[in-house]
């Protein structure tokens, strides 16, 4: 019975910690997708933020992903590739991606593609993007 109470608490830890959002501390949210296992391309438009970054940088809830590459476009129609091949787990985030320029233009567009990892049994994963200053 001890063992079972343990369990359970354990449970409900576990659940709160994944239901909080991890906020980079430098931080600007520009945008959020809502991806399933079917699309392995998505595409977040960038509105109404002003101001340049040096990085960007990927948050996972509801489940993980593998992120490919990501493209970002900026205001000038400038794109940035990059391989990413990152693995984020539920309630993660990302290593920070460093933007070329050193932030000197605004980010109109981010492009990214992912893949599922383990088994997806909600069929979505929420993906936000923080552009860091």
């Amino acid at each position: 019975m001890k063992a079972l109470v343990v369990f359970f608490m354990a449970m409900v830890a576990i659940s709160w910690c994944s239901a909080i959002e991890i906020t980079p501390p430098d931080g600007v949210f520009l945008g959020e997708r809502k991806v399933d296992f079917i699309g392995r391309t998505d595409r977040i438009v960038v509105n109404k933020i002003e101001g340049a970054f040096t990085g960007v940088q990927f948050l996972v809830n509801q489940n993980s992903i593998e992120l490919e590459n990501v493209t970002v476009i900026f205001g000038s129609g400038v794109k940035q590739k990059m391989k990413a091949k990152l693995a984020i787990s539920e309630g993660s985030q990302s290593r920070v991606l460093i933007l070329e320029g050193g932030g000197e233009q605004p980010i109109r567009v981010i492009e990214f593609s992912y893949k599922t990892i383990g088994q997806w049994p909600s069929g979505t994963a929420a993906v936000l993007v923080y552009g860091i200053r």
